[in-house]
């Protein structure tokens, strides 16, 4: 299964990726994602590899913040230019179910 996601930003660019995610519709998050689940493993694209980071799933996913929200998504929108956009306009990507809470990110 494939879920479309934005680039998300807290509304500060930090050069260190802090305040960035990736935004997903809450109809996704309620089909995708269990709430017993206190995380989720993402395989990010690497120039080496894929590299898998956990990440927290907030209270604040399951109301009205659907957001998955790493430094490591920030460094990584960073590093290929998706670290600013226009407002109301962030750059869309691929979200793919492997396996459980286990997803990997595909830059489309």
């Amino acid at each position: 299964m494939m879920i479309k996601v934005s680039a998300w930003n807290n509304g500060t660019f930090r050069p260190s990726g802090a305040g960035y995610g990736l935004r997903l519709s809450p109809e996704d998050r309620d089909a995708c994602f269990l709430k017993s689940w206190k995380d989720v493993s993402l395989e990010l694209p690497e120039d080496g590899g894929p590299e898998t980071v956990k990440i927290l799933l907030s209270n604040s996913f399951w109301n009205k913040c659907p957001e998955l929200r790493s430094q490591r998504i920030g460094e990584l929108l960073i590093k290929t230019g998706n670290a600013k956009w226009p407002k109301n306009d962030p750059p869309t990507f691929e979200l793919h179910v492997v396996d459980g809470n286990h997803f990997t990110l595909h830059l489309t």
